[in-house]
C-alpha cells in the first residue's frame, strides 16, 4: 500500500512545520535499523542521533538495544510509556506481531532538517498500544503551500523471527 501524508498551511502568514505520520498497532515488538555496526578504529564519528523522552527508561525489559535494531516492545503488564525516536538513514522500520511482519518503508534525506532532535522515526508504546511513526523534514509553508510524506506498507505473513534473537543480530 502506499501512502502520501499532506498536511497544507491555512496560517495567514509562513510558519516552519513538518508532516507526522503515525500508525497505530496493538501489541508485538517494533523494530528500527541502526546505521551499519563499524568499529571504533574503522569509523569514529557519530551515525546516528537517538532522542530520549524524560519518562524513557532505557532500564525498561521492553527495550532491546542490539548492533543492528533498537526494539521495543508492547506489553499490556507494563502500562508506563517508553518513546525513542532515531535518524533511520536505513528507510524502512517495521513491526512484529506472532508471525506477520508490517514493514513501514520511506525516504531519508541526509541533508534536511528533522524535528525532536533531527529523528525521523519515534516508536511510543504504552501497555499493549504502540505507535510507529515517522516524522518529514521540517520546512518553511507559505499559506496554502503543501508538504509532503509518503510511505509505503508491506505486509508478510509465515516470518520466522523471535524478537529475543535480534539483539545480536
Amino acid at each position: 500500500v502506499s501512502i502520501e501524508h499532506t498536511i497544507t498551511s491555512r496560517n495567514l502568514w509562513p510558519i516552519d512545520i513538518a508532516v507526522w505520520a503515525i500508525t497505530v498497532v496493538n501489541s508485538g515488538t517494533a523494530i528500527v535499523p541502526r546505521v551499519p555496526f563499524h568499529t571504533h578504529d574503522d569509523y569514529a564519528p557519530v551515525t546516528q542521533p537517538l532522542a530520549l523522552c524524560a519518562f524513557t527508561d532505557l532500564e525498561d525489559p521492553r527495550f532491546t538495544l542490539g548492533l543492528k535494531y533498537i526494539l521495543l516492545r508492547a506489553d499490556p503488564a507494563r502500562t508506563n510509556p517508553q518513546k525513542f525516536g532515531l535518524r533511520n538513514k536505513e528507510g524502512w522500520c517495521a513491526h512484529l506481531l506472532g508471525d506477520e511482519l508490517f514493514v513501514k518503508s520511506f525516504a531519508h534525506e541526509n541533508r534536511a532538517t528533522y524535528p525532536d532532535y533531527q529523528v525521523n522515526n519515534e516508536v511510543y508504546v504504552e501497555g499493549a498500544f504502540q505507535e510507529v511513526e515517522l516524522l518529514g523534514p521540517r520546512r518553511v509553508v507559505w499559506p496554502g503551500e503543501s508538504l509532503h510524506l509518503s510511505e509505503e506498507w508491506h505486509l508478510f505473513q509465515g516470518v520466522k523471527a523471535d524478537p529475543a534473537n535480534l539483539r545480536s543480530e
